[in-house]
């Protein structure tokens, strides 16, 4: 009779439990093992399913609701981006201050640095205004430009140097661990001849000891 009800006890803390994440299954194993009451402990400190379904939703729909505010703030910037781009371009083509710098910055430089020395001067222009758009600041942007190209070659030489010394210190760790190998592959090699002389001696001093034994049987008998 006890049996029976605490398998009854047992099943209905398992329906209780099916209700809650820990499920049907473990909170009734729980029960029969060790006590329903201890089940139902286990099963009350679970969370219920509908809760996790909401935490789930609400996750969702935060995600959800981040993603397109992100795609929106993309797309704002892309369009004021263009926007200012057009601004630029228009500027070189209509205002004499802005073509007239943007010639003086193509006959100083070229390539990469006249790319970098343009951005510089619609970064001015943008920022304070075609009236500050002066021979000085150009001589200024055409400076900086030039130290910072100065400044990339001198990183990337130190970068090439880093890395050749990297190459020659592996090399020389290459080489030093294979002469180790071929030092210690000597080494085994002289020790196993030891090794086999030894036998060998020992081997030749055994037969030569049976042989005077045999000799001496022979010679008593």
């Amino acid at each position: 009779m006890y049996v029976i009800i605490w398998i009854f006890l047992s099943v209905l803390v398992g329906m209780i439990g099916s209700s809650r994440s820990i499920g049907f299954l473990p909170t009734l194993f729980i029960s029969l093992i060790f006590s329903p009451v201890i089940g139902l402990l286990a099963c009350l400190t679970s969370e219920r399913n509908n809760d996790i379904e909401f935490k789930e939703k609400l996750l969702k729909s935060q995600e959800s609701a981040a993603h397109l505010k992100n795609s929106n703030s993309e797309n704002t910037g892309v369009s004021e981006e263009k926007f200012n781009q057009e601004k630029w371009e228009q500027a070189q083509v209509y205002i004499d201050k802005v073509t007239d710098s943007v010639n003086f910055l193509k006959t100083r430089l070229n390539g990469s640095e006249l790319e970098s020395s343009l951005l510089k001067l619609k970064h001015l222009y943008e920022t304070l205004g075609e009236n500050y758009l002066t021979e000085s600041s150009l001589n200024k942007i055409v400076s900086d430009v030039e130290l910072e190209t100065d400044k990339r070659s001198l990183e990337l030489r130190e970068k090439t140097e880093i890395e050749e010394r990297k190459k020659r210190e592996a090399s020389i760790r290459d080489k030093e661990y294979k002469a180790e190998l071929a030092l210690e592959k000597e080494r085994r090699n002289k020790t196993n001849k030891r090794i086999i002389f030894s036998l060998s001696i020992l081997l030749f001093l055994s037969l030569i000891t049976y042989g005077v034994f045999q000799l001496g049987i022979n010679l008593i008998s």
